[in-house]
């Protein structure tokens, strides 16, 4: 939705008075924020929002600013075939009508730099036909990593006057401390009922 160009006017004046020499050290965006809020209402508060949403927001926003069609044309999307399957270039084909189907309708710097296209394949779990298709987005949201092992280095001191060793020890974070006692009685042949563990201070 175009917002009369007053996202990219705010967004410009933005990064003019960021990188104008003879800006002050600091600069507070009243402005942009101020416009942002009056065109996302869960912009306007001062609550904590998500960053995410934020950003496809702005993104939005400026392709629809700087959106250079006005006139958009109606263009029916080409559905995939049965001889596509399996076919490098027929799906790279069928990639590029899509393409240039979202290009009628959307042409801006926004859509130039940070427009892209999703392939999806779905199956039928009945007949087991294919479909392929392509949406275009604008950011791309991924899963971050997360570590599910704990992996610290430990030393273990033998009850017998010998020298201690140490011990790299990867465990589930999930594990307790008797699963890490057992964990390095088994490395060194020892009954981990009997281990004590002290944190290092």
């Amino acid at each position: 939705m175009a917002h009369g160009g007053k996202v990219a006017a705010a967004y410009a004046d933005l990064l003019n008075r960021i990188y104008d020499s003879s800006s002050p050290s600091s600069y507070c965006p009243t402005n942009f924020k101020n416009t942002i809020g009056r065109f996302g209402p869960s912009f306007s508060g001062y609550g904590q929002q998500d960053t995410q949403e934020f950003l496809a927001f702005l993104l939005d926003g400026l392709h629809e600013d700087l959106n250079r069609i006005h006139k958009k044309p109606y263009v029916e999307k080409p559905d995939s075939t049965d001889e596509m399957i399996g076919n490098p270039a027929l799906i790279a084909e069928l990639a590029q009508k899509c393409w240039d189907i979202y290009k009628a309708r959307n042409d801006s710097a926004v859509a130039d730099l940070f427009g892209g296209l999703y392939k999806s394949t779905l199956v039928c779990p009945h007949c087991q036909k294919v479909s392929i298709t392509f949406d275009p987005f604008m950011d791309l949201t991924l899963p971050l990593p997360v570590e599910n092992v704990w992996t610290h280095e430990v030393v273990f001191v033998p009850a017998r006057g010998e020298h201690p060793k140490r011990l790299t020890v990867e465990l589930e974070k999930s594990k307790s401390i008797k699963d890490l006692k057992e964990y390095i009685g088994k490395k060194f042949g020892v009954d981990g009922k009997k281990v004590c563990y002290t944190r290092p201070f």
